[in-house]
């Protein structure tokens, strides 16, 4: 009986193993897939007059809208719009709620802590961030961070007229699966 539950515990313990490589490899895969594609807007130029407008840009759910470059860490991952499971398989999300860099308001970017945004606790700080969007190149400096509640909806303050870019995603960090507490950071536009 003892080897028969010993077994079993293997086997389940393989099956979580292969399953968690697999979503770690597919991830990676579509999130190359979508940087290479939003590499190619931003290099190409090929967009619309609408897309290289900030105060007239409105992309669909889904759409790939930019990149974000965090050097310090060698971070370059692509930006989509929307923040639902679909756009968070195949890089960071841009919450549709909020402002895009240009506008003068708060900008929310969301990952996965287990995949996107695994890294991101490394950033302190004083360390810069660049958001390549068709219509521009914005820097920001990263001025805190912050744990809070995954029901803090206080997050993105609307009444700032300030631009600040933050980035959100679940924590503690490299836990699989939804978690009750938010990694937040800060970042303040450059001038």
């Amino acid at each position: 009986m003892k080897r028969m539950i010993s077994r079993l515990l293997f086997w389940i313990g393989v099956i979580v193993l292969v399953y968690c490589g697999m979503q770690i490899l597919t991830y990676k895969w579509n999130a190359n897939e979508q940087l290479n594609k939003a590499q190619n807007i931003i290099e190409q130029k090929q967009f619309t007059d609408q897309q290289s407008d900030p105060v007239r840009f409105s992309p669909q759910k889904g759409d790939v809208i930019g990149i974000l470059r965090a050097p310090s860490i060698q971070l370059k991952l692509p930006i989509i719009e929307g923040t639902d499971k679909q756009e968070l398989s195949k890089g960071i999300g841009h919450h549709i709620k909020t402002a895009f860099p240009g506008q003068m308001k708060q900008i929310l970017l969301s990952g996965h802590n287990d995949s996107a945004f695994r890294d991101i606790g490394k950033l302190k700080k004083g360390e810069q961030l660049t958001v390549e969007m068709t219509y521009g190149e914005f820097h920001y400096v990263i001025t805190k961070s912050d744990i809070v509640s995954a029901d803090d909806r206080t997050v993105v303050n609307r009444t700032k007229k300030q631009e600040t870019l933050i980035l959100s995603t679940c924590y503690p960090f490299h836990v699989l699966g939804s978690t009750s507490q938010r990694y937040i950071l800060y970042a303040k536009k450059q001038k």
